[in-house]
């Protein structure tokens, strides 16, 4: 029984403890929600701010469009790659059997 009666007081202190936890986590979330009031912002400060992130979306646009651009353009290069391979291929074929048709004569 006596050790009952002294572990009572770190049950208190534990509950007391969270209690102003609690108390505290109140407080700092109250003051989050309330929070001050927009500052007003200069007009030209807005327009600029305005401006900039027009700018950012006009070049993210332009960014993907150069990005798509430059796929095509990798694609029409392997096709003429691939092309001029058979192209060159079909040259050597064909002066193979123009040798051998010479020399059959």
């Amino acid at each position: 029984m006596g050790t009952a009666l002294r572990e009572r007081p770190r049950v208190v202190a534990v509950q007391v403890i969270g209690l102003l936890a609690l108390v505290a986590i109140g407080f700092v979330l109250g003051g989050a929600l309330k929070s001050d009031p927009p500052a007003r912002t200069p007009a030209a400060v807005q327009q600029r701010v305005k401006e900039l992130e027009k700018d950012k979306r006009t070049t993210s646009a332009a960014l993907r469009r150069a990005e798509g651009a430059r796929t095509r353009q990798a694609k029409t290069n392997r096709s003429l790659r691939r092309r001029v391979r058979s192209d060159t291929a079909r040259i050597r074929r064909f002066r193979r059997a123009l040798t051998r048709a010479r020399r059959a004569r």
